[in-house]
């Protein structure tokens, strides 16, 4: 079978939805399926330091285009901002591409990858079976597969790593909200299938597009085991002195996590009289301006200690080499931190801090606990923070649930994947959509 998969979010970018999309490609190679991505171009250095680049590009076709003006504005000022100097100009600079660009940054995108994609679809669906994946954010990807799949009469799955119109993070009011949603529900009426990473997405799309909701499943964020045993067999050794390291990998965005409980945190770690030789906490990333100006004063002590995004196999190595990680939780009871599924494949001792009222509704916790039976603490005050600490300076073993653990790995959630386009392919879907299933109507 061939699949056209369409994201701008592709290797080498750094965020978890680029590894989300090699595991993917991953499986469905594995399943002798043959994979056309459809990305945006990215400069060829940055190619050359993404193993997950590299790995991809050797099993399957690349056809990247221009991400267009707003695509080059954005990448200009994430690398002037990086020194943290005009971290407020970023700020303002996202806030008013948000507001004004429609559906995102990546509309500019839209028109070059639509015509690849369609290209593409008929040249791999001359006599053999065709699906088109398109998986976002960012959402533009949807637009391109919608658009290609209608032209082609090819089915479409749709894969959300978040809510597309209903982001708890960038409400959408108004004019903006309707035009939206109209695109949203045409979107999903040309789709055979939707696969959405929490439990909570779904059933948020079943109630805000019931009519119009194609076949449902859910395909959370993973890890790949094989990835963290490598890196877990030389880490063991690396843990064993020195103070204790903490690390946080990904962005601290203003709109889904606050840093005023960690900020309390690192007083009271202050007051104790603890220095960077007693404790360390690592954060990794692009854009870290906001952590160097909140927590400045811990910065300048050496207890946080900022660092700049590392490959794929780096980052897997630093999260096992740590005694523990710090997981930030969303601000709303939908949307997971995208990295968490490989914070707990490293096996360490997690200190989680959530940003809700209600933790048993959070789908943060939900995960970890269900996951971890013993190394995972909330930390909402400084005696829950002294006891993950406690645990973390006597050196204590995890206790996972293995089952539970198990859903999490790519190798079980790419095969998922593989199945549901298989279904689609095969001509399983309710009878919502536009055009022909690989050459007969869609009913």
């Amino acid at each position: 079978m061939n699949i056209v998969l369409i994201t701008a979010s592709a290797p080498p970018s750094a965020g978890s939805h680029a590894t989300r999309i090699s595991a993917f490609i991953e499986a469905l190679t594995a399943s002798e399926n043959s994979v056309t991505l459809i990305t945006c171009h990215w400069a060829e250095e940055q190619k050359r330091r993404s193993t997950l680049y590299s790995d991809m590009a050797r099993s399957c076709e690349i056809i990247s285009t221009s991400g267009g003006f707003f695509r080059t504005a954005a990448r200009v000022a994430v690398r002037t901002a990086r020194d943290g100097a005009y971290s407020s100009f970023l700020d303002a600079l996202r806030s008013l591409a948000r507001r004004v660009l429609l559906p995102d940054s990546f509309v500019t995108w839209i028109p070059g990858a639509t015509f690849a994609a369609i290209r593409a679809a008929r040249r791999r669906a001359n006599g053999e079976s065709t699906v088109i994946v398109s998986s976002g954010a960012p959402f533009s990807a949807h637009i391109v597969g919608a658009v290609a799949s209608a032209i082609t009469r090819i089915p479409l799955v749709l894969d959300y790593g978040d809510p597309w119109v209903y982001e708890p993070g960038f409400p959408k009011r108004g004019l903006r909200l309707w035009l939206e949603r109209g695109i949203e529900r045409w979107v999903l009426r040309c789709a055979s299938a939707v696969s959405f990473t929490t439990q909570a997405t779904a059933d948020l799309y079943r109630v805000k597009y019931r009519d119009v909701l194609p076949l449902p499943i859910v395909l959370p964020m993973g890890f790949d085991e094989s990835d963290f045993q490598i890196a877990s067999d030389t880490a063991t050794e690396t843990c064993s002195s020195g103070p204790i390291r903490f690390v946080y990998t990904g962005r601290l965005t203003r709109e889904y996590r606050s840093l005023s409980t960690f900020a309390s945190f690192l007083a009271h770690i202050d007051s104790l009289a603890l220095t960077r030789d007693d404790i360390l906490f690592e954060f990794y990333g692009m854009e870290q301006a906001r952590v160097e100006d909140e927590l400045s004063e811990f910065v300048r002590k050496g207890l946080v200690i900022i660092k700049e995004s590392v490959d794929h196999r780096i980052f897997v190595r630093t999260l096992c080499d740590a005694d523990g990680v710090l997981v930030f939780g969303n601000n709303n009871y939908i949307q997971v931190p995208g990295k968490i599924a490989q914070c707990i494949g490293a096996r360490r001792p997690i200190l989680y801090l959530p940003n809700v009222e209600d933790v048993d509704r959070d789908p943060s916790f939900e995960v970890l606990k269900r996951i971890i039976v013993e190394g995972v603490f909330v930390c909402r005050n400084r005696s829950e923070f002294d006891a993950a600490l406690t645990f973390v300076r006597e050196k204590k073993s995890i206790v996972v649930n293995e089952a539970a653990m198990c859903e999490l790995n790519w190798n079980v959630i790419g095969r998922n994947l593989v199945n549901v386009i298989r279904l689609v392919s095969d001509g399983g879907k309710p009878d919502k959509g536009c055009g022909r299933r690989n050459g007969t109507e869609r009913e």
